[in-house]
């Protein structure tokens, strides 16, 4: 088995396959050696995919809305900034009249 093992290791270190490969190779397939996961554990499983699934779909929908709700709150900002800059200038206007000339 190691031998396998080094066999089909390659130089950079990465394995062409996996200790299962492996072992079905060097004692061949018989019942009882891989049973796999239990079908309680495959719905189970199943189950939880599910449930990801769905949270990372209600994820995706609030990330739009909150990009939507970004973009929506940087074009108040530059409009306030926009109307803050106009009152600033007719402030400065009004101020420059007042002025007495000496």
């Amino acid at each position: 088995m190691l031998s396998m093992k080094n066999e089909t290791t390659l130089p950079d270190g990465t394995m062409t396959l996996t200790d299962d490969e492996i072992v079905l190779g060097v004692l061949d397939h018989k019942s009882g050696y891989f049973k796999g996961p239990s079908k309680s554990f495959s719905r189970e499983d199943t189950m939880l995919d599910k449930h990801l699934e769905e949270k990372l779909e209600t994820q995706q929908q609030d990330l739009v809305t909150t990009k939507q709700e970004l973009g929506e709150a940087k074009q108040e900002i530059q409009e306030l900034k926009d109307n803050q800059k106009k009152f600033e200038e007719l402030l400065h206007k009004i101020m420059e009249g007042q002025q007495t000339p000496s």
